[in-house]
């Protein structure tokens, strides 16, 4: 037969185990609870340490509570228990048959803290009546926990100065009727009652029917408890709806009857010499003493909930923005994957284009050309015939020419042949041959070792950046200038265009910003930039260009990469300034077209950029505060390229900038590199630096 301590013991691994049947009940306990449960012929501690249950040892603390059976064979009905409500029914008809006993150890507010409270309330022992419960339902705030809306401690220094200040005990409750927060100081006599088992039930009886008053009347009210003290209770309102209630055991309004308090001692199991001592401390008061305090209390209790609350909806607001950023930054991610697999695939697509284009169609091209060379060879080849011949021969090396130029411009080979600088000395070749503006070549360093990607995506940057110059600038004059020592390499291209045009600043001011990998504020720049450029506008006419510098006429042009590449980009922030005022068509954006002289001047409204980049550029008008002529870029620029204005201001011309910016970016993002627009006083500088 098995023994009482087999049994307990049985028992014990059973409520404990993972598996539990009223797992949902203990595990809101806390680490430290420890339950002793005894009956005649053995005994067993369980104590709850980080998270598990340890059976059979030395408590580290002292037990919150004891079970006593008077029967072990009262034991036997918890064998088959099958959930927490089962057991807390089975629990309560023993206690209330008097077959168990349950002895609290420890003070009651001790016992909450340990998570004692939400165990009762899952058995079933403090459940709340439906109607109560119907009452309630609508509540929106009713699932949010106390602590996230209310600074509990705070409330609880409150509770404990109020409690001092007017010798009461305070109480705030939530809607479940769970303290939240006792006061540490106040009334002894609710103190001894609510320490007992049987205390416990009729107080949150009381408390159910204050709660419910509060709930019907939002506004504080007095009540008489189940021990016949006056009891005021203020409502916690929060955004006009009732999450709980402070409420305070006030006094008697006649002196105490002995017996009564004798009786209720008895039916609680306490010894009733400490509560008939209590009492000689409580004042017997009139009503109006009780609403004085009730007026108090309630209005300090409104003003704390109130500002509670607005601090809930900042913080709930908050959460709410950092996980829309969090969301958006993560779209960005996604956004940014997408545009870098469009460039490798545009890449690898336009090679695969321009090698059929050479091969095939340029191959096929050449053959024909060659043929009617051989047909003109001919003695016998009338003149009008040949005057076609030659008509057909012109026209198809035009096409082999067109081709060879397309070829060179989707894919340029001598980049993967003779590396980037070689790439770059022969775009600048096609750029002096096809347009009137003297473009310029200066390198500093070997190349080295670059990858294929590297390679192909600077190439990409200068090749857009001269186009724009070539269409929007208005320049005479343009440098591309590539450097590489020991902190890497950099990349510049600059014009003496007419750069960004000025605006007032009006709080949508112009911003063009740094784009790097991680998004970063916009670099300042380099003055040497500038000044390069500028030692080279100031070089006359017949002086000879430094070594390294290639200039229009020293080679012959060649046709490997053409500016006029267009890169299908994403939306961007990016934006185009808008013309000044006094300008006859603000819509117009002026390109330099091929054909037009060299020197000539631009008829458009400035505000295009070399790289097609933009500028911070704020026209003041002197004396007033803010307004800072010439001040290109602000100091506090923010993420990539997040300026602000708008492309329709700008017209076509000023999408195109505005998608060549982006592509420019994230051609750089894509190798690690930073893109800036440094500050210049002519033209445009556009700096890409790709570290080591």
């Amino acid at each position: 037969m098995e023994s009482v301590q087999e049994l307990l013991e049985e028992l014990a691994e059973l409520f404990t185990s993972e598996d539990s049947p009223i797992n949902s009940a203990i595990k809101p306990l806390g680490d430290g609870a420890v339950l002793v449960v005894r009956a005649p012929g053995g005994s067993i501690t369980v104590e709850k340490v980080e998270g598990r249950f340890i059976h059979g040892k030395k408590p580290r603390t002292r037990p919150l509570f004891e079970l006593h059976f008077d029967d072990p064979r009262d034991l036997e009905a918890f064998r088959h228990v099958k959930d927490a409500r089962d057991f807390g029914d089975r629990f309560v008809s023993l206690v209330r048959e008097g077959k168990l006993k349950l002895d609290m150890l420890r003070p009651f507010i001790d016992l909450w803290s340990l998570g004692v409270g939400y165990f009762l309330e899952e058995i079933g022992v403090l459940a709340p009546p439906k109607a109560y419960q119907d009452l309630i339902g609508g509540l929106q705030l009713r699932d949010i926990a106390f602590t996230e809306i209310l600074d509990v401690k705070y409330l609880q220094e409150l509770v404990d100065e109020l409690a001092r200040i007017t010798g009461v005990r305070l109480w705030v409750l939530d809607m479940n009727c769970m303290p939240v927060v006792v006061s540490t100081t106040g009334g002894e006599h609710c103190k001894l009652i609510i320490d007992s088992f049987e205390g416990v039930l009729r107080c949150y009886d009381s408390a159910i029917g204050g709660l419910a008053e509060l709930k019907k009347a939002m506004a504080p009210k007095v009540r008489v408890c189940h021990a016949g003290f006056m009891c005021f209770d203020a409502p916690l309102i929060l955004g006009g709806e009732i999450v709980g209630m402070i409420s305070g055991d006030a006094s008697l309004m006649e002196p105490p009857d002995p017996d009564r308090y004798r009786k209720l001692a008895e039916e609680l199991d306490v010894d009733p010499e400490p509560l008939l001592a209590s009492l000689q401390q409580v004042r017997n008061v009139n009503i109006e003493e009780v609403e004085f305090l009730l007026s108090v209390v309630n209005a300090i209790a409104q003003v704390v909930t109130e500002m509670s609350f607005k601090q809930y909806l900042l913080t709930r607001q908050m959460k709410e923005n950092a996980d829309l950023t969090r969301e958006l930054r993560y779209k960005n991610m996604e956004l940014k994957a997408l545009f870098q697999s469009i460039l490798e695939i545009q890449e690898r697509e336009r090679s695969a284009v321009a090698r059929d284009l050479h091969d095939d169609t340029g191959q096929n091209l050449s053959n024909a050309l060659v043929n009617l060379e051989l047909a003109l060879s001919e003695m016998d080849v009338p003149e009008a015939v040949r005057a076609h011949i030659e008509s057909a021969s012109s026209s198809i090396s035009q096409v082999l020419k067109q081709v060879h130029d397309l070829s060179a411009s989707l894919h340029p080979p001598v980049l993967d042949d003779l590396g980037l600088i070689e790439a770059l000395r022969n775009l600048v070749r096609r750029m002096n041959a096809d347009y009137p503006i003297e473009f310029t070549l200066v390198t500093e360093g070997e190349e080295g070792a670059l990858s294929g990607d590297v390679k192909i995506n600077l190439y990409r940057i200068a090749q857009e950046a001269l186009n724009n110059v070539v269409k929007h600038s208005g320049a005479s004059r343009a440098r591309v200038e590539f450097k590489r020592d020991e902190h890497g390499v950099k990349l510049v291209i600059s014009d003496d265009g007419h750069g960004f045009a000025e605006t007032e600043t009006d709080g949508g001011h112009i911003r063009a910003e740094n784009a790097t990998r991680k998004g970063e504020a916009l670099s300042s720049g380099e003055k040497t930039s500038t000044g390069d450029r500028a030692r080279h506008d100031e070089r006359s006419p017949g002086e000879k260009a430094p070594e390294g510098e290639m200039t229009p006429g020293k080679d012959e042009p060649g046709r490997d990469g053409g500016a006029r590449g267009d890169t299908p980009t994403i939306d961007s922030p990016i934006t185009v300034v808008p013309p000044r005022r006094g300008q006859s068509d603000a819509r117009q954006v002026g390109t330099a077209r091929p054909g037009r002289a060299a020197g000539e001047k631009s008829a458009e409204p400035k505000g295009k950029a070399a790289g097609g980049g933009e500028a911070s550029a704020t026209r003041g008008t002197a004396g007033k505060p803010g307004a800072t002529k010439g001040a290109r870029y602000p100091a506090n620029a923010g993420e990539a390229f997040s300026t602000r204005v708008s492309t329709t201001v700008c017209g076509e011309s000023g999408e195109s900038i505005r998608l060549g910016l982006v592509n420019m970016r994230e051609r750089a993002e894509r190798i690690g590199a930073t893109l800036e627009f440094p500050p210049c006083e002519k033209g445009v500088t556009v700096v890409v630096r790709l570290p080591h």
